[in-house]
């Protein structure tokens, strides 16, 4: 049994994943799939990964989508080969002297992970105010 994702919605119709894969396909289609499957892959919360795809990062993650509905594929299979290329390719020793991403990360890990961070600090940082 597997729990159900929280689909949340965008914040950045006009860009990011949203606006760049609209000319391409539905876009709340693939809003909601690239969201359900990002979850389920790497294990980042929802609200990251709503982050991720309305960021230029995001954008990037449609071009790759639509890369893949170019040749062909529809658009669960295009999601699923864009997740999968970007978990095969690896961070290398430059990266992790610029963010502290160890090399050998997944690159769509990578690119999730600041999105993580910031939520975890918003959180201390809300908790620390509501202990003082």
């Amino acid at each position: 049994m597997t729990a159900r994702t929280e689909i949340l919605r965008t914040r950045n119709p006009s860009w990011g994943f949203y606006g760049t894969v609209r000319h391409h396909a539905d876009p709340d289609e693939a809003w909601a799939e690239a969201m359900r499957r990002v979850v389920e892959v790497t294990a980042f919360s929802p609200e990251a990964v709503r982050d991720f795809l309305d960021s230029r990062r995001g954008r990037h993650f449609a071009d790759e989508v639509n890369g893949f509905l170019f040749r062909g594929l529809d658009l669960d299979e295009a999601i699923e080969a864009a997740i999968e290329r970007w978990m095969e390719w690896r961070t290398g020793r430059r990266r992790g002297h610029e963010d502290n991403t160890p090399a050998g990360t997944p690159f769509l890990v990578a690119e999730l992970a600041p999105f993580e961070f910031e939520i975890f600090r918003d959180a201390l940082s809300a908790n620390d105010e509501h202990v003082a």
